[in-house]
Order: structure tokens, then sequence, then C-alpha cells
């Protein structure tokens, strides 16, 4: 969000600033911090269309979680995983240029990431692992802590994730993304150091070659990491380059959307579910998923659907799907929760068992599922508010005395260039010098010069005589 309070010097107030003392007052960082609250700030830089982007990928996913398989059947779900999880990592690509991570040094660029996806991850293992010793063993009529943990399986689960996760079953898999999205991050972030795109571009071409016989060295080994390591870098490279070629507009939530920029979207709808159609039937005739690629069919597949759900998020800015892409991270820790207790776990069979069809069952059971997990976000957000408060103002404090800093410069610059101008009135100011007055404009001694100059001019037009241009004399 753009700074609210104003500019950092006098004369650069723009339309809508206001113009405010350079010191950190607490009045003016509570200001600062209740405009991040409410989103006021006269331009955002946040793309909503990429918050609906975010948030129909993160549903998306939770359809992948769930028992759907028998509910929508393999094919539809199996296409959904060919799409859902390379978008997320699509959408890391895409935003990178856009963040302050192209412009770190890599060792604060490590030590953010740690913060920003490692940190997660073990709180949503920890969460995980007392979610499961409660609430799931009370749903199951079990007594609290009634599950036998291994703590060396668990340790190898939280290291490496992979296999070790999927097979240490009490703490959910999707958790996996974040461990695999913080080495892909750390790599991505190297290959950035490239800014050649034609170089990008190969770059990226031959990670979709090295793909499939990579996975197939690998055979069953539980490091899912290096399996999937070409593929993530792929689609990572894949939104950078389209990021690259894409301009998008700062979005304006009141004004209306041109008749020209509506018609480009719902024509890019339409091609878009053109598209999805014939990704469709690519995957059909084969590709397999991130985990197993079977063809290299997978890699133009996976990507124009890619394209496809682009161009359909471009037609709006529900402000459902945005509400989840701007929560994807909580969202993605906190269904697998729902989805671990004995009342959801067992819906489907027992609709199915009253007679239900396989979509109205699926239709109830991914609304209770998106519902709770919502409720679970909600309370999440309640417990974070004050973290991210602290976290607000602490960027407040650092942007102020980056402007600070900035405005000292500036000073100090504007000082050395006056300094280093010649002396064009020393000469004719020499005598006030010494005498301890000055003849700057407004000046005592200025006024008198001018006075006595006016005088002698009148005096010398009476004679006859030219006037002497020189002041005080």
């Amino acid at each position: 969000m753009e700074n609210t309070l104003g500019p950092v010097a006098k004369g650069q107030a723009g339309p809508n600033d206001v113009e405010t003392p350079l010191s950190f007052d607490d009045q003016a960082l509570d200001q600062m911090e209740k405009a991040r609250e409410e989103d006021i700030a006269p331009t955002s830089k946040r793309d909503p269309y990429i918050d609906v982007m975010k948030g129909v990928t993160m549903l998306l996913i939770i359809v992948t979680h769930m028992h759907s398989v028998p509910l929508l059947g393999y094919s539809i779900v199996g296409y959904i995983v060919l799409l859902a999880v390379p978008l997320f990592f699509f959408v890391t690509g895409y935003l990178y240029k856009d963040t302050s991570d192209a412009s770190l040094p890599f060792g604060r660029f490590l030590a953010k990431k740690v913060l920003t996806v490692l940190l997660p991850y073990a709180i949503f293992f920890a969460l995980s692992l007392l979610w499961t010793e409660t609430v799931y063993a009370y749903s199951l009529g079990m007594p609290l802590f009634g599950f036998h943990i291994d703590w060396n399986q668990a340790l190898m689960a939280f290291v490496f994730a992979g296999e070790y996760l999927y097979d240490f079953a009490i703490v959910p898999v999707p958790i996996w993304f974040l461990h695999a999205l913080f080495f892909g991050e750390v790599v991505f972030f190297l290959i950035m150091r490239i800014k050649k795109v034609p170089v990008l571009f190969v770059l990226a071409v031959a990670l979709t070659i090295v793909a499939i016989p990579l996975q197939e060295a690998m055979g069953d080994s539980p490091y899912w990491i290096v399996d999937l390591l070409p593929a993530m870098l792929f689609f990572m490279l894949f939104g950078h380059l389209v990021s690259r070629f894409l301009s998008q507009p700062i979005y304006d939530e009141e004004a209306e959307l041109p008749a020209k920029q509506r018609r480009v979207a719902i024509a890019g709808s339409f091609f878009g579910m053109v598209i999805l159609a014939i990704t469709f039937f690519m995957y059909l005739y084969g590709g397999g998923n991130m985990w197993e690629i079977t063809s290299y069919w997978y890699f133009p597949a996976s990507s124009l659907a890619i394209i496809a759900v682009f161009l359909l998020c471009r037609a709006t800015t529900n402000l459902v799907f945005r509400y989840v892409g701007r929560r994807s991270l909580l969202y993605l820790g906190l269904h697998p929760l729902v989805l671990m207790t004995g009342f959801v776990d067992g819906l489907p069979g027992r609709l199915a068992a009253q007679g239900f069809d396989g979509v109205f069952v699926f239709i109830v059971y991914f609304l209770i599922v998106f519902l709770l997990t919502t409720l679970l976000v909600a309370v999440a957000d309640l417990v974070l508010k004050p973290y991210r408060a602290l976290k607000r103002r602490v960027k407040a404090q650092r942007r102020r005395r980056q402007e600070l800093t900035r405005a000292a410069d500036a000073d100090a610059s504007a000082s050395g260039e006056e300094a280093s101008l010649p002396d064009t009135e020393g000469k004719e100011s020499g005598a006030a010098s010494a005498s301890g007055v000055t003849q700057e404009p407004g000046s005592l001694y200025y006024s008198a010069s001018l006075n006595d100059q006016r005088n002698d001019e009148a005096g010398a037009a009476e004679a006859g005589a030219a006037p002497d241009p020189r002041p005080g004399t």
C-alpha cells in the first residue's frame, strides 16, 4: 500500500496527500496502521485478478483433497490435479517481479523465506499433530492423545516431507507444498539472476526435457523435492515470462470497467473455456501429474490450462474468490484439519446412504468443508491480528526511517550544490559582512541600500546625469 500520510518534504504533496512532519510520532504511525487495516490507499498495487486466481486455485486444491473421485470420477479429479498444483507455482513466478524479493541480497532473501514459508510449515506441522491427538481423536471416540507417535518418523517427515510425510499419516500431506515451495523459490531466486529472456526461455524448455528422465531415474525415492524440482521451476519460469509480456493496469474498485475492456474480458473468458475443453482431452491422451509425468503432453496441456484459468479470472473480481486468495496460506494449512474430523470424513457415505446422487453429495460435502475451513481461517485472522498490527508498525517505522534518510541525503546534496556555486555577490556584500549585517533580500541593509540608490537616481535625473547603478553609493 502506498504512503497515505503525505510527502517526505514540503512541496511534494499530491492531490490525496496531507503534509505531516517528519517524525516518528505515535499518532502518525497509528494513522498509517489504520489506513492499512482499512485498505483506503488511493491506489493499490495488489492485483485483485491474481487474488481471484489464487482463490480459484485454492478451492480446486481443496477439491482434490476431498473424497471426490467416487463423486466426480477419476478423469475430472485427475484433470483438476493437473491444473491446480502448477497454478500456485505459476502465480509465484508471475508475482516475482512485483515483490521485494527481486532486490534482496541472497542472505536476506533466504531469511525472509525461512520466516514466510518454513515457519508456517513448522506451525502447521505442529498444529496438525495437536489437532490429530485432540479433535480428530475425540471425533472418532478415542481418548485424547491416544495415537502412538513415532517421533523419529515425525522428525523425518518434517525434515524431508515427501514420502516420509505421506507415510506419517498423523500429519496431513497437503503441507508438503510449503516444504517444496521453499526449496523451489531458493533455486528460482538464483535463476532470476539471469536477465536475458531468451536464455530463460531456453532454460524452461530444458527443464521440460529433463523432468521425465529424472523422475524415472529417481524411481520410488522418498524425496519428492528432487522429482518435483524441474516441473516446479518450469511453472515458475512460465509465470515470470507471462508477466514480462503482460502489463496490468492498476485496478480501481470504484471505477467501472470500460466497455472495451469488458468486451475483452468476455472474449477472454470464452477462449478460456475453449482452451479448458481442449486441454481436458489432451490430459485424457496422457500426461499424468507433477509427481508422475507420464508424457511430454503434460507441459503443454497444463500450460494451456493455466492460461485458460488466467483468462477466466480476468473477467471477475468475485469477493469470495478474492477473500480466499488473500488468505490462501491459511486455507492451505487449515483445510486438511477440517477433513480430519469424524463428522466430515464420513459425510459422503452418510449422504449416499440416504439415496442422494454423486453431484448433490459433492456440492453439500464441498460447501460444508469450505464453510468450516473459512470459520477456522476467521479465527486464525483474529489470533494473528496483533502480530499483523505489529508487523505493519515495524514496516511503517522502517519506511519512515528510509524517507528521513532520503530527505537528509537530498538536503545534503542540495547544500553541496549551493556551496559549489561561484560567489558573485561577495565583493558587494563584503562591507556588510564585516559590519555584521547581511545583504540578502528582505534584510535591513538590503532595504536601506535600495532606498539610497533610488534617492541618488532621483538626484541624478534632476541634474540631467545618468544614474549610478551601484547600490549604496
